[in-house]
C-alpha cells in the first residue's frame, strides 16, 4: 500500500518541537493526529516502515453497526458515531465499502434471549435491527440452518487501508508529520510539558511536546509502564489474543450472500467464528480466539485448521463440512478482558494519572475498535486541546 512519509521534523520557534506527540500510527493512532492536527503541531512515531502494521491492517474489515456492547458504554458510543463518520467518507468516495448487510443467527432454542438482547440494546442506540420472518430469512440465505434470524442492515465491509491512507494524508495536509521505523522509549517531564525519547535506529533524541498520546497498540501497557504508569494497580494489563481466518476451499462464494455471525454466549469475550465477504465478494471464516500465555507477536497459523472451527461454522452452515479449510491469515488483539472475566471497555487514561497531566494512554482498544477509531480520535482530540488551552 502506498503510505505518507514524513518530510524532516519541522522545528517550531515556540517553546515545545510539538505540541503533542502521538506513538502509534494504527487506526486510533492516525484517527487522533488527524483530529489534533486541525488545531495543533502534531508528530506520530511508528515502530514499522508503514501505518497499520498491527490490528488495524490483520481483521474481517467489517464496518460494524453497534449492537454488541453495552449501551452507555464507550465501545458502544463510539462505534456507532464511528461508523457513521466512515460512511460518510465512504459517501464522498474516499474508501470503498460495500453494503453487505448482517445477520446474527440462533441456531438453538436457548440462543434466542441472547437474539433478542442484542435488538433490545440496537434500538435504544438508535441502530437498526430486524428480527426477520424465518421464512423470509430462509428465502434469503437458503443456505443457513437457523431458528431465528436478526438483521443488521447497517453492518459493511470496507478498505481499512483506506481508511489508514485518508488519516495520513488528513494529518499531513494539517502540516503534521508521520516518523517511521522509530519507537517512543519513554516520557520525561520538560519545563511545562514532556520530552520524548525516540529512537529511529540510528541515534536517540529527545522530541518536546506539551501533549503525549499512547496509542501503541500490543504494546500500550509496557508504554505506560515506561511512562510511570502502574499499569497493574490500575488492571490495566492487556492480554494477547490470537485469531486465525481461514477460506473454505470448494465452497463457492454464492453460498452465503450477506454477513452471517453466531448468536453471542453471554459473557463470552469473541464474536464467534463468523463469514465474511470481502469487497471482491470472496469467503472467509473467523476469527478464532485464543489467549496467549507469551507475549509473542507470532502472525503464523497452524498448517491444519482444527476440527473445532469447521464444527463451529457447520451449526449454522452445513456445507461447510464438505469443504476444506485453507489458512488465510492472523491477528493479534490487546484486550483488557481477561479469559474469565466479564465485559471491559475501552480505556483511556488521562486526568486519572494526576502528576502526569497531559498524558493520554489508550489501553485494551480491542473490536470494535477499527470502526470505533474515528469517535477515538475526536474524543482524544478534545482532551488534548483542553491540555493546550
Amino acid at each position: 500500500m502506498d503510505t505518507y512519509r514524513a518530510e524532516p521534523l519541522r522545528r517550531a520557534a515556540e517553546d515545545f518541537d510539538y505540541d503533542a506527540v502521538i506513538a502509534g500510527a494504527g487506526a486510533v493512532g492516525l484517527a487522533c493526529a488527524a483530529e489534533i492536527s486541525f488545531f495543533a503541531r502534531v508528530l506520530v512515531v511508528e515502530t514499522h516502515e508503514r501505518a497499520g502494521c498491527g490490528a488495524s491492517s490483520r481483521n474481517s474489515e467489517v464496518l460494524h453497526a453497534g449492537l454488541y456492547y453495552p449501551i452507555n458504554s464507550m465501545k458502544a458510543k463510539c462505534c456507532v458515531e464511528g461508523r457513521r463518520m466512515i460512511e460518510h467518507w465512504a459517501s464522498d468516495g474516499h474508501i470503498p465499502l460495500r453494503n453487505t448487510g448482517k445477520f446474527v443467527v440462533a441456531t438453538e432454542f436457548s440462543e434466542l434471549d441472547s437474539l433478542y438482547a442484542l435488538h433490545e440494546t440496537a434500538q435504544t442506540l438508535g441502530v437498526k435491527t430486524q428480527l426477520l420472518d424465518l421464512r423470509e430469512f430462509n428465502r434469503l440465505e437458503p443456505n443457513v440452518r437457523a431458528v431465528a434470524a436478526l438483521w443488521s442492515p447497517e453492518t459493511s465491509v470496507f478498505d481499512s487501508h483506506a481508511l489508514l491512507r485518508l488519516q495520513s494524508a488528513r494529518i499531513q495536509a494539517n502540516g503534521g508529520d508521520i516518523l517511521f521505523n522509530a519507537n517512543v522509549e519513554g516520557v520525561d517531564v520538560n519545563r511545562r510539558g514532556w520530552s520524548i525519547s525516540v529512537n529511529d535506529g540510528a541515534e536517540q533524541s529527545s522530541i518536546s511536546a506539551r501533549a503525549f498520546v499512547n496509542c501503541a497498540g500490543l504494546y500500550a501497557d509496557s508504554l505506560a509502564e515506561k511512562c510511570g504508569v502502574d499499569v497493574a494497580a490500575l488492571k490495566l494489563t492487556q492480554h494477547w489474543s490470537k485469531g486465525n481466518y481461514y477460506r473454505a476451499a470448494g465452497l463457492p462464494s454464492s453460498i452465503v450472500t450477506h454477513l452471517i455471525y453466531p448468536a453471542p454466549p453471554k459473557h463470552a469475550h469473541t464474536l464467534g467464528i463468523h463469514t465474511v465477504l470481502d469487497l471482491q465478494g470472496e469467503l472467509k471464516f473467523g476469527p478464532t480466539s485464543e489467549y496467549l500465555k507469551e507475549r509473542n507477536e507470532d502472525y503464523s497459523q497452524p498448517k491444519r485448521c482444527p476440527d473445532s472451527v469447521r464444527e463451529a461454522v457447520a451449526r449454522y452452515l452445513p456445507r461447510a463440512n464438505e469443504c476444506e479449510f485453507v489458512p488465510d491469515m492472523s491477528g493479534i488483539r490487546a484486550k483488557l478482558q481477561g479469559e474469565q472475566d466479564d465485559f471491559r471497555d475501552f480505556v483511556i487514561l488521562s486526568t486519572e494519572l494526576g502528576n502526569s497531566d497531559g498524558q493520554i494512554h489508550l489501553l485494551g482498544i480491542d473490536s470494535p475498535g477499527l470502526t470505533a477509531s474515528p469517535a477515538i480520535g475526536k474524543h482524544v482530540a478534545e482532551i488534548v486541546k483542553s491540555i493546550l488551552n
